[in-house]
């Protein structure tokens, strides 16, 4: 009788859960944003750390303990998927026949959860209420499957008034994938019948007193404004933040006096320049 494969650790399993929901903030490249290649250096860090070496620092082998961080078989199974044997490792296969990018990405983690369900262990999950569920409401986190909605979203209000911005879906598009690049980057949507009416982005920073948190894009639709979701999205953010938040911002009455109402204050001393 063959040996079955043993399931992956649990450590393994909470990243992949987290991998799939935000790849951006978790495995991305400098270059080319949320990639697979940097989720491979990742996992071979990860075995090395796991295995044992000889005296003069020379690979013996992993350890007997050492974590499952991916499925013994799981090479030949994404080999079969794709019909062609090739003399490289699954990251590498899904990298080679998607060409890489988002959608390399989630084939990954959806060829990954094939594999777990078929020796009967529990799949890589899903980001629950992903984009277009029709019964998302309120505000929520947002997800790396829902960037495609969410600058959509950004491209419709930023391009009015007061702005008057020349976005595309395109940069739009890449404005968002950037801007959720990071372990300290998140954001929240605020929804209604799964449609993002608005929404924010951040980035917690360190400094010398303690942590502040920055809102990079804050905005809400311009046929829904007035209705206190720029507000709610500051507060959902204030409970996440442990220190001061600070912004910059388009000079304009509109935004300056939201802001005031929201507790902001002007800050003299700084200045923005450019060049």
């Amino acid at each position: 009788m063959d040996r079955k494969p043993r399931d992956i650790c649990p450590e393994a399993r909470a990243f992949y859960t987290a991998c799939r929901a935000r790849p951006g903030m978790f495995i991305s490249n400098f270059m080319r944003g949320a990639d697979l290649g940097a989720l491979e250096h990742f996992l071979n860090g990860w075995g090395y750390a796991c295995s044992e070496f000889d005296e003069d620092g020379r690979f013996c082998g992993n350890r007997a303990d050492a974590p499952v961080l991916l499925p013994e078989g799981f090479d030949d199974y994404v080999a079969a998927h794709y019909g062609e044997r090739l003399s490289l490792r699954a990251i590498g296969y899904v990298q080679y026949f998607e060409h890489g990018g988002d959608k390399a990405i989630e084939k990954f983690f959806s060829l990954l959860s094939g594999y777990l369900v078929s020796l009967g262990y529990e799949p890589i999950p899903f980001p629950e209420k992903v984009q277009g569920s029709p019964d998302k409401e309120g505000i929520c986190p947002i997800y790396y499957p829902e960037l495609e909605q969410l600058s959509l979203s950004y491209m419709k209000t930023f391009n009015a008034p007061p702005w008057n911005d020349s976005w595309t879906e395109d940069t739009a598009f890449e404005r968002m994938r950037t801007l959720l690049r990071g372990s300290e980057r998140f954001g929240y949507a605020v929804w209604e019948k799964g449609s993002i009416l608005g929404a924010v982005i951040c980035e917690r920073e360190e400094y010398y007193n303690g942590e502040v948190c920055r809102i990079i894009e804050l905005w809400t639709d311009p046929a829904h404004r007035g209705k206190g979701f720029g507000r709610a999205l500051i507060e959902e953010v204030k409970k996440h933040s442990s220190g001061g938040i600070y912004l910059m911002t388009k000079r304009t009455p509109e935004t300056v006096g939201f802001y005031e109402k929201c507790g902001f204050s002007v800050d003299g001393s700084m200045c923005v320049m450019q060049k």
